[in-house]
């Protein structure tokens, strides 16, 4: 039998996919992780069509402007043609904000310290203990404000006809409405192995790739923007991938 083959798209180009059918063409873009740089101009260009735009999560973390990159998206979904998912670390900093003696390490080290910087809360104290912990917690909320409700009512999905975005990953044995999403946002270990079965599309970012690309109706958009200096989007219409 032979392997599925995996199709790699160069930014600028287009490929003719059969089978794609979305209800309405609609732009996807990937994992931001701060790039607040990379962001803006890419959102000013694709707000100038009338397409919807869907943001796949993980907006904080690793890059250095986490603080405006939330403000920004929030800013944008107001416009009602920007749809932002929620990413794993979204879910994490949820999480953090609720336990911060339990998941302080675990945040840190999924770079959280670029987000509690960015929104100016400084690093951690050495030797600070579970007081310190806490401090941090209260002074990064303090600075959430209205942020972090607007983040915990981010939905986990977005679909159009057949054509599913979401952050990382799901269960290719299941259907996307019998599954549990907020694990979406963290992945499914057989999503990069097994093929779905229903004819869905997946759009989704998490796992960086060094260009957007298509394998068993998987499309990876992921392109590492915090290091790379790449944030990919990609216009979805149907029978046909362009990437910007």
């Amino acid at each position: 039998m032979p392997r599925p083959q995996l199709h790699r798209i160069p930014s600028g180009e287009a490929l003719q996919t059969a089978g794609l059918a979305p209800e309405v063409p609609f732009y996807a873009i990937g994992d931001v992780h701060g790039r607040y740089d990379l962001l803006a101009p890419l959102l000013d260009r694709l707000l100038a069509t009338d397409d919807p735009v869907v943001l796949l999560g993980d907006y904080i973390n690793k890059g250095p402007d986490s603080a405006d990159v939330l403000r920004l998206v929030r800013q944008a979904t107001m416009t009602g043609q920007v749809i932002a998912l929620r990413g794993n670390h979204e879910e994490l900093l949820l999480r953090y904000l609720v336990r911060p003696r339990v998941l302080y390490d675990t945040f840190l080290g999924y770079d959280g310290l670029a987000t509690l910087q960015s929104f100016g809360v400084g690093a951690p104290e050495p030797d600070g203990g579970l007081r310190e912990m806490s401090r941090l917690r209260n002074a990064l909320r303090a600075r959430l404000g209205d942020l972090e409700d607007w983040i915990a009512g981010l939905p986990f999905h977005f679909q159009s006809g057949n054509v599913v975005a979401l952050h990382a990953g799901c269960d290719p044995a299941l259907p996307i409405d019998a599954q549990h999403p907020p694990s979406f946002a963290w992945g499914h270990p057989k999503f990069t192995k097994e093929p779905r079965g229903d004819g869905v599309w997946v759009v989704h970012g998490h796992t960086p790739v060094p260009a957007v690309s298509i394998k068993q109706k998987r499309i990876a958009i992921d392109t590492g923007a915090h290091q790379s200096g790449t944030l990919s989007a990609v216009r979805i219409a149907p029978g046909r991938l362009s990437v910007l």
